[in-house]
């Protein structure tokens, strides 16, 4: 096997033939092209023996469990063509649980086009069968109308055809890696597709384009994969020329959208330079730093490098219809997706997605009218409004509680049923993502996920779009216990009729409370206490739940703090409360504590943590996208004259300290909610935080 050793520099014509005879060799080992050699070497630094461990890591067909294909038809394709895929009768279509991909399209998805861009890594075996599984998990959350993707690899492709059959699949290529596009078949109507090649490209790159049709409004959709690695900095250069001429020369009737993983630098895009036409989305919408890096090696560890790089290579360009009369099309937002980890204890790619949205002009709004004021502090409520604490817990049977107990105890046995979520499926029947169907294995064990959140049940304004949109992340993230605060009793009603397989526990039952879901076939709850605040002005307690987890006794609780700056003093008493329980929790148990807290940083230096209690967050690494749990600069659902962002919700921990008891430890948090709805809300003016603890 050849050196790949360049320790030397070598001269231009040496440096080729030393390539070219390397490319020979593995196409010689691999049984395979040259080109497609070239591909792999050039990717692996051309080192050999990295390049055809890529090539050769598992047999791809047999790690989807994808049927044999059909014959090939070997007739010659144009390289322009019309497609119409029909859907193989024995496809089980992973996207259509999702109540957006049943229904028919409303007057206000008229004005909408939704998307993804995502370079899924198709060349990254490890986990590659659960990883696919979670991008279709995403197309169910999101039900975006074109995804664009990169890195694509033939039996990703066939998998998706055979999952996402709601989808038209366009391909950008059929050998080695490329990229590709899934149309909605409801939305877009698909009128042609061309592939521009890249004259000088090393790397087997090109641009692919499709026209087509969404409620009679012509689109140009483009996507490409641009030469990646900082000496092809000249060729990418190149490859965006070409994009911004087609974006710039396309008819005035048609709106362009680009989307795919660029690789590019500002200062390369600042030399060539965009057309007055066209926008770089992300700065169009005030350059929001929570969806600034795509890859980012500091909070994504699937690819181990010994170094720590953060990038915005993946980009969305736009360039709207000019012509008198064609609607305008705007983009309007845009967030990160694939930030969580998936059951395998990987990301769905190296790189995160981008979610965006467009909306015509005319319909376009600033912002909601909030249904009530808030004195600068959006969990601020006039005195009338009442808060207490509530919680949703795992047990056999929501009967078993007691209501009017301020302690209820949960049955010995629980069902073996996973996520029945029965929300707005056609048929009434649980919906079926991967997440909500699987059973637990040993690993899981071990493992415990939970999210908390500020669902703002007082705000009236499409509440139930919202709540839908709620038990739709519960079903992707399919976490052991959600802490939930300011809930109302209609929402409550809501949850335990589509949760069926939660128990819900709840600490109020007028005006707003907190609460807890506990997966029944995972958590067991024990016992439940509510805690009063003595001082309180707005009725805030603290709800606490003894459960047990595979054998592992936990303390699980939630409050919501007091509310608005000047209760700083009433605020620490709380946090006092708290403190103590994390503190002389029995020393076999492991504590958690999550919720609205309110809480300034400069409070909880006052009051301190205990030294065996730790803030999840600064834990791992105060990461600066899970940062601001309250931000009025990317979240619009309330209208303010004023930014705010704040790190109001807060994850406390303690870990069990006894000798022999299995210690639990935080590995993961992301925030949750990035995405507005098809209603044009969030489902909370609060983010959710998911987390994860596994096994030391």
């Amino acid at each position: 096997m050849a050196s790949t050793s360049e320790s030397d520099t070598p001269s231009v014509s040496n440096l080729e033939e030393k390539r070219s005879r390397l490319c020979d060799e593995f196409a010689a080992i691999a049984g395979t092209e040259s080109a497609v050699a070239q591909c792999y070497l050039a990717e692996n630094d051309w080192e050999m023996e990295r390049a055809l461990n890529s090539f050769f890591e598992a047999d791809m067909e047999r790690v989807f469990d994808v049927e044999e294909l059909p014959e090939k038809d070997t007739t010659p394709k144009a390289k322009r063509q019309k497609v119409e895929d029909a859907p193989a009768a024995n496809c089980v279509d992973l996207t259509a649980d999702s109540p957006a991909t049943t229904r028919k399209p409303s007057e206000e998805d008229d004005g909408k086009l939704s998307m993804i861009t995502w370079n899924v890594d198709g060349l990254d075996t490890d986990n590659i069968a659960e990883r696919a599984r979670g991008l279709c998990s995403y197309l169910v959350l999101y039900t975006p109308d074109v995804v664009f993707l990169q890195e694509l690899i033939p039996p990703y492709v066939q998998y998706l055809k055979k999952r996402a059959v709601s989808y038209l699949m366009i391909e950008g290529g059929e050998e080695g890696y490329f990229t590709g596009m899934l149309l909605k078949k409801s939305r877009v109507k698909f009128v042609e597709r061309e592939i521009v090649a890249y004259p000088t490209t090393q790397m087997m790159r090109n641009l692919l384009v499709a026209q087509v049709i969404v409620n009679s409004q012509k689109l140009c959709l483009m996507t490409s994969h641009f030469e990646s690695c900082k000496g092809y900095a000249a060729e990418r250069m190149k490859q965006l020329h070409v994009v911004m001429q087609r974006m710039s020369e396309a008819p005035d009737d048609v709106t362009v959208v680009f989307g795919g993983d660029t690789n590019l630098r500002d200062a390369e895009v600042t030399k060539v330079g965009l057309p007055a036409t066209v926008c770089d989305v992300w700065e169009r919408l005030g350059k929001q730093e929570h969806c600034r890096y795509t890859w980012d090696t500091k909070a994504n560890n699937n690819k181990t490098v010994p170094y720590v790089s953060r990038c915005r290579f993946d980009r969305i360009y736009f360039r709207s219809a000019t012509k008198d009369g064609v609607p305008r099309l705007a983009p309007d937002h845009m967030a990160l997706v694939g930030l969580e980890k998936l059951d395998c204890g990987r990301y769905t790619s190296d790189h995160w997605g981008i979610y965006s949205t467009f909306t015509a002009e005319e319909k376009m709004t600033t912002g909601s009218e909030s249904s009530r004021e808030h004195c600068g502090d959006l969990s601020c409520l006039p005195p009338q409004e009442i808060y207490c604490t509530c919680l949703i817990w795992k047990v056999v049977s929501i009967t078993d509680m007691e209501s009017d107990s301020k302690t209820h105890s949960g049955d010995d046995t629980t069902p073996d049923d996973w996520m029945d979520l029965a929300v707005d499926s056609p048929d009434g029947s649980p919906a079926a993502s991967p997440a909500a169907t699987q059973k637990p294995s040993e690993e899981e064990d071990f493992k415990l996920s939970l999210i908390t959140w500020n669902v703002d049940g007082l705000d009236l304004e499409k509440r139930p779009e919202r709540s839908r949109g709620l038990v739709k992340y519960l079903n992707l993230h399919n976490p052991d216990v959600v802490f939930l605060q300011e809930l109302v009793p209609p929402y409550v009603q809501f949850l335990k009729e589509q949760l069926v397989n939660y128990l819900m526990i709840e600490g109020g039952r007028n005006g707003c409370f907190t609460g807890m879901l506990l997966k029944k076939s995972r958590v067991k709850l024990v016992e439940s206490e509510m805690v009063a605040y003595p001082t309180t002005k707005m009725r805030r307690n603290l709800l606490v739940a003894q459960v047990i987890v595979n054998g592992q006794k936990l303390c699980l609780m939630t409050s919501h703090f007091e509310s608005c700056k000047e209760n700083t003093a009433e605020r620490l008493n709380q946090l006092h409360v708290v403190k103590r329980r994390l503190k002389h929790a029995p020393d076999d148990v492991t504590v958690v504590f999550g919720g609205d807290t309110n809480l300034r940083d400069a409070e909880v230096t006052k009051v301190g943590l205990p030294a065996t209690v730790c803030d999840v967050w600064e834990r791992l690494g105060k990461q600066e996208h899970c940062r601001y749990t309250w931000d009025t600069s990317a979240n619009n659902n309330k209208t303010f004259p004023f930014v705010a962002r704040c790190r109001f919700d807060r994850i406390y921990f303690r870990p069990a300290i006894r000798r022999g008891i299995p210690r639990l430890a935080p590995d993961h948090m992301a925030l949750v909610g990035l995405e507005k709805l098809d209603c044009g809300r969030y489902s909370s003016d609060h983010w959710g935080i998911y987390c994860t603890f596994s096994a030391e």
